[in-house]
């Protein structure tokens, strides 16, 4: 069951999200989306540093005291269509305190403007950047939530089929592996989620799949080659549609041979992590995914 304040925050998010029209002009949805966050200030002791790599926009999130021997390259959220906005910055600001490394954020391109495979070239740019940079292999971790949990093992994938290094670890916080519609799993958690409806799902498919084959490995990983990945961590909500997406990944990574941690949390919702230190359930699922990759990243 819930704490008191993970209920009352689902009540709130579902409030929030209740009248969102996601047939609106995708324009007016980032606004609305950047607005709703636009009072979050960074912490102390923490740096955030925007560069860019080539063409992509991106931003290092540095605690002032972190190890410079590790990075965590972050692939936040938002449908494949929404941008880096302040409600990841908090997130991943509390992930980097948690693990003390520097995370490199980058905003890759959004659908429908560049729809796939526009945003899994941008990550896969971004790792060969860290490699760039002089961090090996074992130093890194990639993680995402949501879409971005989708370009993790997309991008995982892709690197595993060019041959490349894969990096020490991978996570994916409520991530979507399935993007054909195959999977019913979800449908009796539908009237659950205060996120995700099938009109999001639906607009998903139109604007970044396009007329690439939605079972493809790189657009639906969880139908990829899991055999030889780096050990995964995977968390997912009990009142969300994806739970479904994750027990599967879960299952098929598992008989791949693949070291991977599912963690379900009850009365939790789609990336409720973002509510980090407001919600107890966030706050303590940030600190596993920080053991998680302090004991991947070998600098505990």
């Amino acid at each position: 069951m819930a704490s008191v304040q993970g209920y009352l925050a689902r009540q709130v998010i579902h409030r929030m999200f209740a009248n969102v029209d996601f047939k609106s002009p995708v324009e007016i949805q980032r606004q609305q989306a950047a607005q709703s966050w636009k009072n979050y200030t960074v912490p102390k002791g923490v740096q955030i540093t925007p560069i860019h790599i080539g063409s992509i926009a991106a931003e290092w999130v540095r605690p002032v005291h972190a190890t410079q021997k590790c990075a965590i390259l972050y692939l936040h959220g938002g449908g494949f269509y929404m941008g880096l906005y302040n409600s990841h910055r908090q997130m991943v600001t509390r992930i980097a305190q948690n693990v003390n490394v520097p995370i490199l954020m980058i905003d890759y391109r959004l659908a429908p403007e560049h729809p796939f495979p526009a945003a899994l070239e941008d990550t896969i740019t971004a790792y060969h950047y860290l490699l760039d940079q002089g961090y090996a292999p074992h130093q890194i971790m990639i993680m995402g939530d949501s879409a971005g949990g989708n370009l993790t093992l997309s991008a995982l994938l892709k690197l595993k089929d060019q041959g490349d290094p894969l990096p020490a670890a991978a996570a994916a916080l409520s991530g979507v592996f399935e993007l054909s519609g195959n999977l019913d799993g979800w449908l009796p958690l539908a009237r659950l989620d205060p996120i995700l409806r099938g009109s999001l799902l639906e607009f998903i498919h139109e604007s970044y799949i396009g007329d690439h084959d939605p079972l493809s490995p790189l657009i639906s990983p969880l139908y990829g080659d899991l055999r030889g990945l780096p050990p995964l961590l995977l968390h997912a909500g009990t009142h969300e549609v994806l739970l479904y997406d994750a027990q599967e990944l879960a299952r098929r990574a598992d008989a791949a041979g693949v070291n991977v941690q599912l963690e379900i949390w009850k009365g939790m919702w789609h990336v409720f992590q973002i509510c980090v230190g407001y919600v107890p359930e966030a706050t303590r699922a940030i600190h596993k995914i920080g053991m998680f990759a302090r004991q991947h990243l070998g600098h505990a």
